[in-house]
């Protein structure tokens, strides 16, 4: 064997394992692996480990929804005073809602513009949101997953007395953001009877446009814009950006200012934020981000919107990535042709 072919040899080994070995371990250290995305929304379910009661008891709310009235949603939506906060598409609730600037005012944000929420976000999320927001958000859950990461770290640690300080600081925090007044949250219905949710997305349906009519930054502006900011394409805070775009009014809503999103695809990677969105407790233990409770498919608009807004070159990147390779190769069967030729004359020479 050749001089040259051992060095390929010892180079390719050394490559090799840099990159089953080392970059994965590193990729493991900052990014933790942790469950897949439920997008089936199972712990809103009574039964979250029985597959089978997970999928029988959504197929009954979808069944319920497609055989409800849309009259009778846009009553109980009215009735229940939802246009007062929320605007939607519809002529008969269009006149009972205050304007932006009046609902910015009142509720330190805008609250969500629900024309086209049947399309962007779960249906049994939305149900079970509309009866308890804290819970299906998951941000009744945070004193949970908190007291979950604990356990790891004491069962590894052991009874760590700075350990229990930093976990109790952690709650005792939480707990006070929590109950801060100043966070005007939406207050559940659940009161109302499961024919009445399922005539009430009827009507979110009966107004919706298709999700693939929806463009993926509409469906970014809908699911995240009250809270975050697109600086790349210019996407302030929504509605009127004198009030909604003072990050100190944000800040004391929030209790922190969220990150603007422009580069989060970059910082974070895609996999993190496919799961993050409908899981922040995941990645983020103790988060105010409440869990979004989009649709797999509208999630997947979202990112790739955000992909799109941090890397827009990607596709031209990649095309000429493919034709710098070609390059290489053929280079490569080129000197090797010319090396071998000249290496053939200089073994006649000697000879």
């Amino acid at each position: 064997m050749k001089k040259e072919q051992k060095i390929l040899i010892v180079l390719a080994v050394i490559v090799f394992i840099i990159y089953l070995g080392i970059e994965p371990l590193a990729h493991m250290a900052m990014s933790p692996s942790v469950e897949p995305v439920d997008f089936a929304m199972s712990d809103l379910q009574s039964n979250p480990a029985n597959e089978s009661v997970v999928k029988a008891e959504r197929d009954k709310v979808l069944l319920g929804i497609e055989s409800a009235s849309a009259e009778r949603g846009r009553d109980v939506f009215i009735g229940n005073g939802c246009g007062s906060c929320h605007a939607i598409n519809d002529a008969k609730v269009a006149s009972t809602t205050p304007p932006e600037a009046q609902r910015i005012k009142t509720y330190g944000l805008l609250p969500p513009d629900l024309s086209n929420a049947a399309a962007i976000y779960d249906e049994v999320f939305m149900i079970a949101f509309i009866k308890d927001p804290e819970n299906a958000a998951l941000i009744s859950n945070h004193a949970k997953a908190q007291k979950i990461v604990f356990d790891k770290q004491r069962a590894s640690k052991g009874d760590d007395e700075n350990l229990t300080l930093i976990y109790e600081k952690t709650l005792s925090g939480f707990e006070e953001k929590a109950r801060d007044p100043s966070r005007v949250k939406m207050t559940g219905y659940g009161w109302l009877e499961d024919d009445q949710l399922y005539d009430l997305l009827a009507f979110f349906r009966s107004v919706s446009l298709p999700l693939e009519a929806i463009t993926d930054e509409d469906v970014t502006i809908n699911a995240c814009a009250r809270c975050h900011t697109v600086d790349y394409r210019g996407i302030v805070l929504e509605g009127d950006e004198e009030q909604a775009g003072d990050p100190e009014r944000v800040k004391q809503y929030l209790g922190t200012l969220p990150p603007d999103l422009s580069m989060i695809v970059r910082s974070k990677g895609e996999d993190y934020l496919a799961t993050f969105i409908n899981d922040p407790q995941k990645y983020l233990t103790g988060t105010l981000m409440p869990r979004v409770g989009m649709k797999k498919e509208a999630q997947e608009k979202v990112i790739s919107y955000l992909e799109q807004v941090a890397d827009p070159k990607k596709g031209e990147r990649h095309r000429l990535g493919v034709y710098f390779i070609l390059f290489g190769v053929i280079l490569s069967v080129l000197a090797y042709f010319w090396k071998r030729n000249e290496f053939e004359e200089i073994e006649e020479v000697e000879k």
